[in-house]
């Protein structure tokens, strides 16, 4: 059994001021970005969805062109396959019919999705070797029940919800002040802060579609604990992960790090009322990751380099940006917006982060998109450095694009069209 910790509210003394953020809100070129998403589904439906797929794990291909060799992996990852469906939710909800003939309505994909998922592996295919993996299977799940309105989701949620929230948290390992979430299941090797924030985020969405406290104290708990061991708390840089089993901290620093902790603040926030709630602290928790953010990890837009900044994770021309990175700007860019969604029109962070993301999103399509001189001319594919073109080296999959690039190129141009209204 988890002892749960019920933290007290509005105690923390008040927060330092942030540092002065690099955007200028300077105006910016009309888009469509509701046209953007709706070019980059058509090539996602095209090259990285299965025509005939027998299992979940089938549905989303992990390159394109698929790898030739056997040995490649040609299907993606649990969190990646989470994270591929949240994509695609942020785009549903921009009321764009499903293309696939065969299927009628959105609901008919995800229950697709849904089924396949529990046809694999131990756990019917919904519990993973890491923990982080299945609080991003959570939020998707919740993202399709909150979408489809059927409890299918929520129940599964919950169901992953119950292994992170008995299985994870420990308080033996590792350091002075002993807590957190641990990454992996067996062997332990490390507490990073996407099992952390991902869990309080999820956690918190829990409580507010349940009203069960339990989701609610398991999540400040972990928030807690994290905020004061794993933030630096003059600039706001939230530390990557916590090594095994010195406690040693890791300060990479990467987008997604900032962006779930404004997630998990902000769901926090939220789930205590908001506005009128005990949670204002939270709120001043997320604008100070979100400065970091804003003054460490953008670089200048070369659409407009003395005003506009685009989000980076430090993958540059000529630098690696493969792996789980090329995902990481696709859960910053729904959680930056969800921080957004919580600020007064005149807030100068809010017109800061909004005018960022648009940047970004011009950006990824002007310069970091390619049609023309892929292999494939006739796809709209993205590179993972937002601010330079995708440099394909020849015609064969040597040079692949990954479905993580889809996947946030998809999900970013779905959820800023919410801001071309504000």
């Amino acid at each position: 059994m988890i002892m749960l910790l019920l933290v007290v509210v509005n105690a923390r003394p008040s927060l330092p001021v942030p540092p002065k953020e690099k955007i200028s809100s300077t105006g910016r070129a009309p888009v469509n970005n509701c046209h953007r998403a709706e070019q980059t589904w058509d090539t996602y439906l095209a090259d990285f969805l299965s025509p005939n797929p027998t299992s979940a794990s089938e549905y989303i291909i992990n390159t394109w062109p698929a790898p030739s060799d056997p040995k490649q992996p040609k299907w993606t990852a649990y969190w990646v396959f989470a994270e591929g469906w949240n994509a695609i939710i942020d785009y549903a909800r921009l009321g764009s019919p499903p293309s696939p003939p065969s299927v009628s309505n959105w609901s008919t994909t995800f229950q697709w999705f849904y089924n396949g998922q529990s046809n694999l592996g131990v756990g019917g295919g919904w519990l993973d070797n890491y923990f982080d993996d299945e609080c991003w299977m959570i939020n998707t799940l919740l993202s399709a029940y909150e979408f489809a309105n059927s409890t299918l989701y929520l129940n599964q949620a919950v169901e992953i919800w119950n292994d992170v929230s008995l299985n994870a948290w420990d308080t033996t390992c590792c350091g002075t002040e002993k807590g957190g979430n641990w990454w992996d299941r067996s062997p332990h090797t490390q507490k990073a802060t996407a099992s952390n924030a991902g869990a309080v985020i999820a956690g918190a969405r829990l409580y507010q579609l349940t009203q069960n406290h339990s989701y609610l104290d398991h999540s400040l708990m972990i928030y807690q604990y994290w905020q004061s061991e794993m933030v630096n708390q003059t600039s706001g840089q939230v530390a990557d992960h916590l090594t095994v089993p010195n406690g040693e901290k890791v300060w990479w620093s990467f987008t997604y790090n900032q962006g779930l902790m404004i997630g998990a603040a902000v769901e926090l926030y939220k789930a205590l009322g908001g506005a009128g709630g005990s949670g204002g602290y939270l709120l001043a928790d997320a604008r100070l990751y979100a400065s970091y953010l804003l003054s460490e990890l953008v670089v200048p837009s070369p659409l407009d380099p003395k005003n506009s900044f685009v989000l980076s994770d430090g993958c540059t021309a000529g630098q690696d940006c493969s792996g789980d990175c090329s995902q990481f700007k696709g859960p910053t860019v729904r959680y930056l917006i969800a921080l957004i969604d919580q600020l007064e029109s005149w807030d100068p962070l809010r017109r800061s982060l909004q005018a960022m993301l648009l940047a970004s999103a011009d950006s990824l399509w002007t310069v970091a998109r390619d049609d023309s001189s892929s292999p494939n001319p006739q796809r709209t594919m993205f590179g993972c450095d937002w601010t330079t073109p995708y440099q394909w080296t020849n015609t064969s999959s040597s040079a692949p694009v990954y479905q993580t690039q889809q996947n946030i190129a998809l999900s970013t141009f779905s959820l800023v069209v919410s801001l071309e209204e504000k």
